[in-house]
């Protein structure tokens, strides 16, 4: 069976750092031994925000954080089952419509979608989940993280979602 291609927004390098507190950083390890041990497929386009924030974790000097940076990197990052890294020509520009509602910052994150199809963007901006209607015309669904982790069988970051 082919991997399942999905996209993740910068929660991921956020939670790994420890941006949104202990809990949040404890989750992403379990999110990231999932997506090692699943068949899903990270798709990462080059030169983006969320790589440039990956990169940044390498800098860090929490033993937390540089564990959970080596299996995002060793298991996950260079393993070609596991992630799909685009160039900025592999994509295009976004459909009228879809760019009309997606916000110029997280426009990266669509294209990568579209080029290798992916069906999930995952992500905790509520903000990007209400303006981007159309993500389904496209056959792209955005799945809130702890929601995502609920089908994983991660238990949710925040209290009663």
């Amino acid at each position: 069976m082919p991997p399942t291609n999905i996209v993740i927004n910068e929660w991921l390098p956020h939670d790994i750092k420890g941006d949104n507190g202990l809990l949040a950083q404890q989750r992403a390890g379990f999110f990231l031994e999932a997506i090692r041990g699943g068949n899903n497929r990270i798709i990462v386009l080059r030169e983006s925000k969320w790589e440039a924030k990956v990169w940044q974790l390498w800098k860090e000097n929490d033993t937390r954080i540089q564990l959970l940076s080596k299996l995002l990197f060793l298991s996950i990052l260079i393993d070609p089952l596991k992630c799909r890294h685009l160039r900025p020509d592999e994509v295009q520009p976004l459909p009228a419509n879809l760019a009309g509602q997606v916000p110029p910052d997280d426009t990266y994150l669509f294209q990568a979608a579209l080029a290798e199809g992916a069906k999930t963007i995952i992500t905790t901006d509520g903000r990007l989940i209400k303006a981007v209607t159309s993500a389904n015309d496209y056959g792209i669904q955005l799945v809130p993280r702890d929601n995502y982790y609920q089908l994983l069988g991660i238990q949710s970051v925040t209290p009663n979602t």
